[in-house]
């Protein structure tokens, strides 16, 4: 009787270390290191009809630094920064803080633009991103997109 215990405690123990492996093969996709670096608006892409609008040389630079898990990034004259994840093309800002004071019209496009991707069914930014070398191009709805060049 003793073994019989024994047994199923051993099978039992093994189907649970089958299934903690198992598990890791299943989760998303980890965090794209690819997104690490600093990028610098280049301009916005109309997805409809394929033109660009470049920034202009009498406009604040507007850059985003994305690091392990969070993002920092400044439009000149505001800082704005949070949480990120990614899961396959998906970029999720968990959170947007900063403050928009005094901005420039560039700026407040920025924030304009990036308020289009919240899902206030998950609380959060959602925004389907695309890299290619050294362009990220991430978009915020499904007309429009921001187009940044890596600068670190």
């Amino acid at each position: 009787m003793r073994s019989s215990i024994e047994l199923i405690y051993s099978l039992f123990i093994a189907i649970l270390i089958g299934c903690f492996s198992c598990s890791n093969e299943l989760s998303p996709k980890s965090q794209d290191t690819g997104l690490i670096g600093v990028w610098s608006l280049a301009g916005y892409e109309n997805l409809i009809d394929g033109t660009i609008e470049n920034s202009h040389d009498n406009v604040d630079e507007i850059w985003i630094e994305f690091s392990d898990s969070v993002f920092n990034g400044n439009t000149g004259r505001n800082n704005f920064f949070g949480p990120y994840k990614t899961q396959n093309d998906l970029l999720i800002l968990e959170a947007l803080d900063g403050t928009e004071i005094n901005e420039s019209s560039w700026g407040i496009r920025f924030f304009d633009s990036m308020r289009e991707a919240y899902k206030s069914e998950f609380n959060d930014l959602q925004i389907i991103y695309s890299l290619n070398g050294d362009l990220l191009k991430m978009e915020y709805n499904s007309n429009q997109a921001f187009l940044f060049k890596r600068t670190k």
